[in-house]
This record gives structure tokens, sequence and C-alpha cells, in this order.
């Protein structure tokens, strides 16, 4: 079981992309993170997404990187990974940095899955301030 887990980890490996079609409603409202992970690992819509153990907001949408789509940072296309939308609704929860990271685990003895993110990384005292906020991620109003 050890390995499965383990298996699973290593394949949910992430390189988060962000994409955004500009900034709209008020700043109450969902913010989405686009993630790109090698591999989907089951994840379905209204799954939860957690930070630090606590649950923040749930995955909108599951597709699958097409030929040509950008799926790196840097720009590169490569087609059949994971994207994963996700609703990131709590606000003290919406600054996503361009170093953030995400990883799919398991949720349940029953398959069930969560994504365990963090927003950036730490950084000790006295170094470097974080990269810039997600310009690419989308907020859009809580309907």
């Amino acid at each position: 079981m050890r390995r499965i887990i383990a298996t699973l980890g290593l394949l949910a490996t992430v390189a988060l992309v962000f994409f955004g079609l500009g900034s709209g409603g008020d700043s109450g409202g969902t913010y989405q993170v686009r993630a790109i992970f090698d591999n989907g690992g089951f994840v379905v819509p209204d799954e939860d997404v957690r930070i630090a153990g606590a649950n923040v907001g749930s995955v909108d949408s599951v597709g699958v990187t097409m030929p040509g789509e950008e799926a790196h940072a840097d720009g590169v296309p490569e087609p059949g990974k994971a994207i994963v939308v996700m609703n990131i609704d709590d606000a003290g929860f919406q600054d996503f940095r361009t170093d953030a990271s995400c990883i799919i685990r398991p949720g349940s003895l029953l398959g069930e899955k969560y994504i365990d993110c963090k927003p950036t990384q730490p950084r000790a005292p006295g170094s470097p301030p974080p990269p810039a906020t997600c310009g690419r991620c989308r907020r859009g109003s809580s309907a």
C-alpha cells in the first residue's frame, strides 16, 4: 500500500501553470487556479482542495491537455497531461504565487482523493521575498 501511495505521490508531482482571462467580480468571489499534473489520479469535480489541512475550496473541473496546448510554466506544450481547475473559496488563501505547488493525495480507503496545495514555498528570514502573485489566475464572483 505504501508503494502505491508513493507512486501516486511521485506521479502527481506538479508543475502549476496559471491561466486567467483577467480579473472580474468582487474581492469576495471564487479564485480559480488551473494546475497541470502528470497523472489525474481519479480526481473528480467537487473533491476537496486543502492548504495545511484546512479545506479551502473544491475541484471545479478535470480535463486533459491537447496537442499544442501550453502545459509548462515556460509555455512548452505537452499533450496528455491532466488539467485540474480548482475553486479557492476561502479569501485568506487566494494568494497563490508563481512558485506554488499541489499534489493529489488519497483521502480515504474508498478511493476518494483531495488536492493538497502550498500557495508559495516557505522562506527563511533574510532570504529574497516570494515571487509575484499569479498574474494569470482568474477571479470570478461566487454565484
